[in-house]
């Protein structure tokens, strides 16, 4: 690579992201970047300098880039980390349980109170005082998981299995996980003390997903976590549950705080942490990182949420590389190729995948391209990006 791939970034994330690209300049005043890296600052594709070929975001979801549509338009991959938070939503689920379950914050405040108490007038206070928080087990519970399949959701089932829970799941896409018993999203609301939430977010298919049916399902005296998206629960139908003491729903606990849920008896919120662990935010700036320098380099595009993956590296043979965007439509590698024989050059190798009628085609060629000859594949309406990789510099 002959000139360093500028890249905006607009939030801070990992150093490791920008270790693992050296050939790459990243700086938060970049005009014209050719990549842009964020966390969880707002981006609206539209308003991208026309030079922005990628977005990188170092984090599992995309909501924070939106129209996704207008990314895609503009021939911009949208790459992210997808269960790379994993583990850290999954621990925090049992940490709001163990809370919910143990009154830690509370019996801790109740200890620090006693500071300037002798020894004597401690025990004696704590003797007396440490029935009012008393807990309860987890063991013998059982846990339902929505979305047990997911990375999330498998992470959930091992640790369960491991406080001695029964866990029962429901998925669109079962698959064998040991300890796990199936059933259906009801199955799993009757048969559950505690029902955690793990469901990718569909706007306009699946809001709501948890309402007052739902709720009026559940186990009496059951518990409802929630770390996945404020928009799959339906918070009118959580408060009347919480405030109905007839309802079976006894607590909820989320970490999506929502204005109409803060400071109510029954609902504990937490402020959208799931993810926040160094472990967590390093491992999604090496995945960024990975799938940035591979793209880069090599047009390789993995993990990304807007286009189909090319996992295809090129032979020790080729010299130069096409990265191509287009719509899905018949012709279009006879025309690539037609333009390419105009110019005396034959394509060595050339793959194309393809999802939601738009396609990724790399071409690989066995000599340089020949001057102009890029901008003739470009000038066809139907292609969105095209890109020359050297391998030969």
């Amino acid at each position: 690579m002959s000139d360093r791939t500028l890249v905006r970034l607009i939030d801070k994330i990992s150093p490791t992201c920008g270790q693992m690209l050296p050939d790459c300049f990243l700086n938060a005043a970049i005009e014209n970047p050719d990549g842009v890296i964020v966390r969880n600052t707002k981006i609206d594709p539209r308003a991208l300098p026309k030079s922005v070929k990628w977005i990188a975001r170092a984090g599992t979801g995309v909501d924070n880039i939106d129209p996704m549509d207008a990314a895609t338009e503009r021939g911009i991959v949208v790459f992210y980390a997808p269960g790379m938070n994993a583990q850290s939503v999954a621990e925090h689920v049992f940490r709001l349980l163990g809370n919910h379950f143990r009154p830690l914050s509370e019996s801790q405040r109740f200890v620090s109170d006693l500071s300037g108490k002798t020894h004597e007038e401690m025990e004696d206070a704590i003797k007396k005082g440490k029935s009012k928080y008393t807990g309860h087990e987890l063991f013998g519970r059982t846990i339902g998981i929505v979305g047990a399949a997911g990375n999330i959701g498998q992470r959930i089932a091992r640790i369960a299995l491991g406080y001695g829970m029964e866990v029962v799941g429901c998925d669109i896409k079962q698959q064998e996980i040991p300890g796990v018993r199936w059933s259906d999203m009801e199955g799993v609301l009757r048969s559950s003390d505690i029902v955690t939430i793990h469901a990718s977010y569909l706007p306009g298919i699946n809001e709501g997903l948890i309402g007052r049916d739902q709720l009026a399902a559940m186990r009496p005296g059951a518990i409802l976590v929630n770390t996945a998206r404020a928009e799959l629960v339906d918070s009118a139908a959580i408060l009347e549950a919480i405030h109905d003491p007839q309802a079976p729903l006894s607590a909820y606990l989320t970490d999506l705080p929502t204005p109409d849920i803060i400071d109510v008896k029954g609902i504990t919120c937490t402020p959208h942490i799931g993810a926040s662990t160094p472990q967590s935010q390093e491992r999604c700036a090496e995945s960024i990182g990975r799938d940035i320098g591979n793209f880069i380099r090599f047009g390789v595009i993995r993990n990304a949420k807007n286009f189909p993956s090319m996992e295809i590296f090129p032979r020790s043979a080729i010299v130069t590389r096409l990265s191509i965007i287009h719509r899905n439509i018949e012709g279009m590698i006879y025309f690539m190729s037609g333009v390419l024989a105009r110019y005396g050059v034959n394509i060595a190798d050339h793959k194309t995948t393809q999802v939601n009628g738009i396609a990724y085609s790399v071409i690989d060629l066995e000599c340089p391209l020949p001057f102009g000859a890029l901008e003739k594949v470009a000038v066809h309406e139907k292609i969105l990006r095209v890109h020359e990789i050297r391998f030969d510099q």
